[in-house]
């Protein structure tokens, strides 16, 4: 699973999808998180039943691994 955290303290819990048992596809989180001027939003991954991960091990992988949001507000 995936958190979406705010200032290090966890805001959103997100679901994952996978191709098969040994390997995960995807991490996706929704929802809305109010932020201030200077909040630091970063993620946390979560890996279970004894098994290892790599977060983006690969070139490839770091270049499709994203953190999109859509800012609605005011600057």
């Amino acid at each position: 699973m995936i958190d979406i955290c705010v200032n290090g303290s966890a805001q959103l819990r997100g679901i994952c999808t996978a191709e098969d048992a040994s390997y995960q596809d995807t991490a996706f989180a929704s929802g809305l998180l109010l932020l201030n001027a200077g909040d630091i939003v970063s993620t946390e991954v979560y890996v279970s039943a004894s098994r290892t991960a790599d977060f983006a091990s690969g070139t490839w992988q770091q270049d499709t691994c994203v953190l999109s949001l859509n800012w609605t507000g005011r600057f």
